[in-house]
């Protein structure tokens, strides 16, 4: 008996996977000290975590940080502290970390975009975009890309499986590590409502609009007890919180938007907007609409918005959403849209 097409590509995928993610973690490894160089984010952001592995403390200052204050969520800290208290409390440890962090949100990413668009083949090709060297950039730097990328591919990958509500509560969770994905958070929850409230689950009955498992409901109330104690603990130190925002605000007030869109991230994101407007424009007239509701417009609205987040940042470190997880998941969500085309052209053909 012969073994059905898609059957024989797993372990070419499998394969693909595991040379991605040794290539990653190699070409980490390999540059640790070079690219980039050592630098004040690999203390600023190692500290607390340190001190929380160590002490058992987690203080809101971080040493150098602009007028003494510095505020970012809390998830990056508690996160990178759990190995630092199982693996020994060093530098190393923690770059050692986020190389494999980094390493395996790409094998993730890459294993969501398999399902989403319907393609191992061009999936794992999109997927040279993840050894591009923005993404070894953010594996070699303590800071919270890379678990914001781990996250990220997580939510698509539970995106590509319908689990939606599951899916928008790790990009909630995100929120807690940092603010990158806040907007796309909302765009995609808010997409996934209208889609379920005008455009149905046929399969889920005509009371219930969208399938929600158990295990979904308990993710969700873990985020949300998650960010519940995030903002108690904002509320403790709501006069720093405060005036670190309103430091945030002045720093960024100052960037000329032209400025800002001129350069190659941003140039980047009026693309992707445009491609983005030529995809809604090819399935207005189309029986397309429903599947581009309910599988692309989520998804395109959250890259979008972090794209959007990382051009307005002049940050190098969020070169890796802009010249690697968002077009690489852009990529995707274009061969799906062509899919859906061709297999509603094809139908309609058979029906003349």
């Amino acid at each position: 008996m012969s073994i059905p097409a898609r059957a024989r590509s797993w372990p070419l995928f499998a394969a693909a996977l595991a040379g991605l993610f040794c290539a990653i973690l190699l070409l980490a490894r390999s540059t640790a000290l070079t690219f980039p160089l050592p630098n004040e984010d690999d203390a600023r952001f190692f500290l607390p975590s340190w001190e929380l592995a160590v002490h058992g403390d987690l203080r809101p200052l971080i040493l150098n940080a602009a007028q003494g204050l510095y505020w970012v969520p809390h998830g990056f800290y508690v996160f990178l502290a759990i190995f630092l208290h199982l693996f020994g409390p060093t530098v190393s440890v923690a770059r050692t970390v986020m190389q494999v962090t980094t390493a395996l949100a790409a094998v993730i990413l890459t294993l969501g975009h398999a399902r989403l668009c319907g393609s191992r083949g061009f999936a794992a090709l999109s997927s040279i975009l993840l050894l591009s060297p923005s993404v070894i950039f953010a594996a070699n730097t303590i800071r919270m890309e890379s678990l914001v990328f781990l996250l990220y591919a997580l939510a698509v990958l539970l995106h590509a499986y319908e689990a939606r509500v599951a899916a928008a509560s790790v990009l909630a969770l995100s929120v807690l590590v940092h603010p990158a994905l806040a907007l796309g958070t909302i765009l995609y929850a808010g997409s996934v409502a209208v889609g379920a409230f005008f455009y149905p689950d046929a399969e889920a009955g005509t009371r219930a609009r969208l399938r929600i498992s158990q295990w979904e409901w308990a993710v969700l109330a873990l985020v949300a007890a998650l960010i519940l104690w995030e903002g108690i603990v904002i509320l403790g130190h709501l006069h720093l919180f405060r005036l670190h925002m309103a430091y945030q605000a002045r720093r960024k007030s100052h960037r000329s938007l032209i400025t800002l869109l001129f350069r190659l991230r941003g140039l980047f994101l009026v693309g992707e907007s445009v491609l983005f407007a030529l995809m809604v424009l090819s399935i207005r007239h189309t029986n397309a609409v429903r599947p581009f509701v309910r599988e692309i417009l989520p998804l395109a609205l959250a890259v979008l918005s972090l794209q959007a987040y990382a051009a307005s940042g002049a940050e190098t470190s969020y070169n890796v959403y802009s010249f690697a997880i968002v077009p690489a998941t852009f990529f995707c969500l274009l061969y799906l849209l062509e899919r859906l085309n061709a297999s509603r052209a094809l139908v309609a053909q058979e029906t003349i």
